[in-house]
């Protein structure tokens, strides 16, 4: 998608398509390369309403900008924080409107590894700093150890502020856009307002849900002369998955495979030992002995599951039943390994 709008080169939404995957809204340093060759050699306004992103993103663009021969007008339109404060520097002007903000902070970084790695890693963000820290003191005037102090302080400014510290050259009285979709409970001096904001709209990754198991003092004991299928089928019922019986039954491997996709398995739990059975349909269907923990044991054997030793799953002996079925499963799950 073209960031080309109306000749103007708007950059609204995240810096860089891989910075986070809550929203759509993003832009890269090669769709500005190709808006510039659009424009040729005329003059480029700019229009900028991002919260960050990408500083590598950020720093591409503001070099392809700043080698732009026409000239470029910066205009932030509602916010330019972290990589796109970076981005705004490339303007020759830079007019913030009415209640738009401004946000310079260090760099920052996920990372994993042993300690050389970290260090590294460290090392590199220091030296990313410093190039953003010269590029804020070529804009302003001050030093640049002037600049990484207030990069560390996650320093904001509106636009007055802004223009006084030599970061933007005018204000208009335009009334500043809504600021765009970020996760600003990421910065820790961010205005509460966007805090708020982001936190009413969801705008940041969100966990995962996790399946709750159905509590097991609820769950029903099966019969256990009444053989495989007919366990198994308590065993939907207990996780909320309705009841099967064999006659409905359109293959013990379907019916496990859907409870390992909505229920989470954990080791030494039924669920556990249910969910590594599930296998494509086409597999031997297990045999009906009328056990059926040996059944479940025939079919981690089917689904290609390991055993301890050379055993045969399905001559795993028979645990005792003292405790109801969940105990021969649990059982079970240990004796196979899982």
């Amino acid at each position: 998608m073209s960031v080309l709008i109306n000749g103007d080169i708007t950059l609204y939404g995240m810096v860089g398509a891989d910075f986070d995957d809550f929203s759509d809204d993003y832009f890269t340093a090669r769709q500005v390369v190709e808006a510039l060759a659009g424009l040729g050699n005329r003059r480029a306004t700019v229009r900028i309403n991002s919260g960050g992103g990408s500083a590598f993103d950020g720093l591409a663009i503001y070099n392809s900008l700043k080698a732009h021969k026409g000239g470029v007008d910066v205009v932030i339109d509602g916010i330019a924080a972290s990589a796109a404060s970076v981005i705004a520097m490339a303007g020759d002007s830079i007019t913030m409107r009415e209640g738009a903000l401004l946000m310079i902070h260090e760099p920052a970084t996920w990372s994993v590894g042993n300690a050389a790695d970290l260090k590294r890693g460290a090392d590199f963000l220091d030296m990313l700093g410093d190039k953003m820290a010269g590029i804020y003191s070529a804009r302003t005037g001050n030093g640049v150890s002037e600049m990484r102090d207030a990069m560390r302080a996650e320093t904001w400014m509106d636009g007055a502020i802004a223009v006084a510290m030599g970061f933007a050259t005018s204000t208009e009285d335009a009334e500043a856009l809504t600021v765009t979709a970020f996760d600003y409970r990421l910065y820790q001096n961010a205005p509460d307002t966007l805090k708020a904001l982001a936190s009413a709209n969801a705008w940041g990754r969100q966990p995962t849900p996790v399946a709750v198991m159905p509590p097991v003092v609820a769950a029903p004991e099966p019969d256990p002369t009444a053989g495989w299928k007919i366990a198994i089928a308590d065993v939907n019922a207990a996780a909320g998955l309705g009841e099967r019986r064999a006659s409905a039954d359109p293959g013990w491997s379907k019916v496990i495979a859907e409870v390992n996709e909505r229920v989470s398995p954990a080791k030494g739990s039924w669920a556990a030992a249910l969910a590594v059975t599930a296998q494509p349909e086409g597999r031997p269907v297990m045999r009906s002995t009328g056990s059926w923990a040996t059944a479940v044991a025939e079919a981690n054997k089917h689904a290609g599951f390991a055993v301890p030793d050379p055993v045969q799953a399905a001559a795993l002996p028979e645990p005792p039943d003292p405790n109801g079925w969940r105990k021969i499963v649990a059982d079970l799950n240990r004796a196979n390994g899982f």
